[in-house]
């Protein structure tokens, strides 16, 4: 049995709000925190000692040697009347309260806690976001110029972009290897009837058509007729007959279009979603404390719009893509089709690489 509380003190208010594993929680910054924890004497054995962390701070746990039989009663080291317990003070936004066992690596208690800036405060974040806005630059030079982590990607990386940035991959992909498209693309041979003056109704097809079209035969003298049936002979102005054609609606393309036409649908579904966040309206509280979405929100609304016009360029790219892969390469849609490597495709460079982005891109 492991039970957890705090007590929150504001001037005279006080309340008592339970704490349960990854739970979230709403404090003022200038709140005075008392946690417990109460723990039964056999898990206290198994577990050891408790250790709460603070963000990145450790606090002391303080054992009340008054615990009922059977019970370890623990508590924050920082009493109620001390400033030092007000823990999240001059702290803005979400922070994690995490409880650790000496004896058990593996079992903590998380506590996730969102805390309300007083409105001062609120400002003075809204000025360093608003400098660090104005200077992403030399921000992004700074915090990555001695890090081991660099802002770009590296080969390892390769494979964690998001849905979004897989998606664009794929499609900058298809764009630049457009000319490699017109001159190799997978084709089978298929038998199509076309009509001519000079047809030859001999194949199945073209005899069909013409058993199927009998209404255009118009009666013909002995010199002019190029159908004989009944002892009599008739005349079609143009007769069927079977040609060979390069058809193109085969798997490896139809995977391409498809791409495409699931492409074309995730970047709609996308502008949309991040224009209706746009024009959410988050201002501030009417309360003396705020939140630190209340504050973000005028950024966010910056970067959001920045990516609906990214969205919007890289949407026309996708419709222009669809309409050159129809004309070089007509097939049909099936949206929920996954890319198979087959002979042609391992065989083929750029259509090997277009489908393990596709792959990566995972829109089926």
């Amino acid at each position: 049995m492991i039970d957890c509380y705090v007590n929150v003190y504001n001037g005279n208010d006080e309340c008592r709000i339970p704490l349960t594993d990854s739970g979230a929680y709403e404090v003022k910054e200038n709140d005075k925190l008392v946690f417990h924890l109460i723990i039964s004497e056999q898990e206290l054995l198994t577990l050891g000692e408790p250790v709460m962390v603070i963000g990145d701070i450790p606090t002391t746990f303080l054992r009340n040697e008054n615990s009922p039989q059977g019970e370890c009663h623990f508590v924050s080291c920082e009493p109620s009347y001390s400033h030092s317990s007000r823990y999240f003070f001059n702290f803005f936004g979400e922070s994690e309260v995490t409880i650790y066992f000496g004896k058990a690596e593996g079992k903590t208690l998380t506590f996730k806690f969102n805390i309300l800036a007083r409105k001062e405060n609120a400002k003075l974040a809204e000025e360093m976001l608003g400098f660090i806005s104005d200077n992403v630059d030399d921000t992004v030079a700074i915090c990555f110029s001695r890090s081991k982590t660099g802002g770009g990607f590296n080969n390892e990386e390769e494979h964690k972009f998001s849905k979004y940035d897989a998606v664009i991959y794929a499609v900058n992909y298809l764009s630049q290897s457009l000319p490699a498209f017109v001159n190799d693309k997978k084709t089978h041979w298929k038998q199509k009837v076309i009509l001519s003056q000079n047809g030859q109704p001999t194949g199945p097809d073209s005899v069909y058509w013409a058993l199927t079209n009998l209404d255009r035969l118009s009666p013909s003298t002995a010199d002019n007729y190029n159908i004989y049936f009944n002892n009599r002979g008739y005349h079609f102005d143009e007769q069927p007959k079977e040609v060979l054609i390069d058809d193109t609606n085969v798997y490896e393309n139809i995977i391409i279009n498809s791409f495409l036409y699931n492409a074309d649908n995730f970047l709609y579904a996308l502008k949309k979603h991040y224009s209706e966040l746009a024009c959410e309206d988050v201002g501030y509280s009417d309360t003396e404390y705020v939140r630190f979405d209340h504050t973000m929100s005028k950024y966010a609304k910056i970067a959001l719009k920045m990516r609906i016009k990214e969205i919007e360029e890289n949407h026309e790219l996708v419709k222009k893509l669809i309409y050159s892969f129809k004309k070089i390469m007509p097939s049909k849609i099936s949206p929920n089709i996954l890319p198979k490597i087959t002979s042609f495709v391992a065989k083929k460079g750029h259509y090997r690489e277009a489908f393990r982005l596709i792959n990566i891109a995972n829109l089926s």
